[in-house]
């Protein structure tokens, strides 16, 4: 059963239990906010503590309070925030690596794009997409910079099968895929909105697992994370009309009762099921979050809730092997 904390004094994210089971597997999803002080290596005992967290340095931040209150601040990872300044975000990097004892200069991200494709990366592509000045003195710091090192890539999956490269992506509504294969050891990570849903980019990660690390999809824990609901995603023509051509044999993933003329509920959770099921990921290897971030955007940031005044607020997905 996929859980996420409800103490913010503990650690800001949702895991999928299956995965959380797996040794040397590191993988976590940012929830909206997190505690306004570092968590002190302490609370995890002698032996569970993050590697990096004691580089986190307590009131060195400039971070705005959460309108939720109770010392929590909004942990937006996204540079693009439009109400959110680029230092208080830089924070929110410099707290997750810590808490999680990842390496900045290991993290890989993407240009993304929406569509379906997915880029094997390793140690080399290490810092690409992210701006490492977030690690540096504020006194370098520059709004404007950019990261030192573009990203790998317009894609919006990952892989990799080697150890302590972290694959992040960001998110704000559409679908984390997360995947892993105990056997040969690899993981991948993928971001599925609806376009990359009804492109099927569940199984473009799937089949390039298969062909970069001779995965067998039978092997694949899967978890399909956070994003949008059947509840709450309302979808019109152009989205209806995709959906049925991508998935002809399940129309329930359309549900018009009680939606306006030319309207649906889409459950892209289904949908990349769905996709993952049809290139052989057993139903039971795959976990599904079942949270939907429209309707549990206090929890999560969500681009339909959030609306114009927190647009580009975003939360991310990391995985990685830790040896």
């Amino acid at each position: 059963m996929a859980a996420f904390n409800t103490s913010q004094s503990i650690a800001p994210f949702f895991r999928f239990a299956h995965l959380s089971a797996q040794p040397g597997l590191l993988h976590a999803i940012t929830l909206r906010q997190r505690p306004g002080q570092p968590i002190h290596q302490s609370a995890y005992g002698s032996t569970d503590a993050p590697v990096g967290l004691l580089a986190y340095v307590a009131g060195a931040d400039p971070l705005p309070a959460s309108p939720g209150g109770g010392g929590v601040v909004d942990f937006n990872l996204g540079y693009r925030a439009v109400d959110y300044p680029p230092q208080a975000t830089a924070a929110n990097w410099r707290y997750l690596t810590a808490v999680l004892g990842i390496e900045p200069e290991r993290i890989v991200a993407a240009r993304q794009v929406h569509g379906n494709q997915v880029v094997r990366v390793g140690s080399a592509d290490g810092g690409a997409g992210i701006r490492l000045q977030a690690w540096r003195p504020a006194a370098e710091w520059r709004d404007d910079a950019g990261p030192a090192k573009p990203p790998v890539a317009e894609a919006d999956g990952l892989c990799t099968d080697e150890a302590r490269v972290w694959l992040m992506n960001v998110y704000a509504d559409c679908t984390p895929l997360l995947f892993y294969d105990p056997r040969l050891r690899a993981v991948a990570v993928a971001h599925a909105g609806w376009r990359g849903t009804v492109a099927g980019i569940g199984a473009t990660v799937v089949e390039m697992m298969a062909h970069e690390f001779n995965t067998n999809p039978a092997d694949l824990l899967c978890g399909v994370g956070p994003a949008a609901g059947p509840c709450c995603y309302q979808v019109s023509e152009e989205v209806i009309a995709a959906a049925q051509s991508a998935f002809p044999n399940h129309p329930e993933l359309l549900n018009f009762s009680g939606q306006p003329s030319g309207h649906a509920i889409f459950d892209l959770w289904a949908a990349n099921r769905c996709t993952l099921e049809d290139v052989g990921v057993l139903p039971t290897n795959i976990e599904t979050a079942g949270i939907c971030t429209i309707h549990r955007h206090d929890r999560f940031f969500s681009a339909r809730s959030d609306g114009a005044a927190q647009a580009g607020r975003r939360f991310v997905a990391v995985i990685g092997l830790t040896i």
